[in-house]
């Protein structure tokens, strides 16, 4: 239900998980990179020690993620193999966090201090309109973790812009996308600044938008929709 909160950019994040058997579904904008934690593991200061230093807290994280012994991964039936997995280790740089009291890994509420994650994650191409089941996890059986997600992705179809016109003063363009969606149209002379013209509904997936010319210089325009 919070998939898409806070998502922007070319990267869509995907959310970890504390481990067992889940299952989600969600959207996802075309043209956009996902980025799935196979396995993934964080330590801070809150955790460890407001004494331990910076090394140490990175330290300790390391020796947490070297414990990962299994990971898996299959997008639409196809196995991405282990050891293609195994080579994306990624260890993040200092950052820090506020726990919620009664959260979900069991920390104290409060301030992280240092923290670090460490383990294993996957990239993956902008998947093509449709929906695509994604299954991934992996374990550290040293301490009884075992994670098996399956992610429903549907991923819409792009907003384009198509067949401009220029009449009478007035230019226009057809946008496709998502039947039903609302598409919100923008418009800058230098591709820097960009202010809202107006918006759309694209129902049954189309519409033409037009808008009056501003001065006698070029003037770019562009579309986004919600996921």
């Amino acid at each position: 239900a919070f998939a898409n909160v806070n998502q922007s950019g070319p990267v869509f994040f995907l959310a970890g998980s504390t481990g067992g058997s889940n299952s989600r579904h969600f959207n996802v904008s075309a043209h956009t990179y996902v980025l799935v934690p196979l396995l993934l593991g964080e330590l801070s200061q809150l955790e460890v020690g407001f004494n331990q230093t910076a090394a140490q807290v990175k330290q300790a994280a390391k020796q947490q993620a070297d414990q990962i012994n299994s990971l898996h991964a299959t997008l639409d039936g196809t196995t991405i193999l282990p050891a293609t997995l195994f080579a994306h280790r990624e260890v993040s740089p200092d950052f820090s966090f506020v726990a919620v009291a009664n959260n979900q890994v069991g920390i104290p509420a409060g301030n992280s201090g240092i923290a670090v994650s460490d383990g294993y994650c996957l990239m993956l191409d902008p998947l093509t309109p449709g929906t695509h089941v994604l299954n991934f996890g992996g374990g550290a059986s040293v301490f009884g973790v075992s994670l098996d997600e399956t992610d429903t992705i549907t991923v819409a179809p792009p907003v384009i812009l198509k067949s401009p016109n220029l009449s009478a003063g007035q230019f226009g363009f057809g946008v496709t996308g998502p039947s039903g969606s609302t598409v919100a149209i923008e418009s800058s002379t230098n591709l820097s600044n960009w202010r809202s013209v107006g918006s759309i509904v694209l129902n049954g997936g189309s519409n033409y938008f037009t808008t009056l010319v501003q001065g006698n210089g070029q003037q770019f325009f562009r579309a986004s929709g919600a996921p």
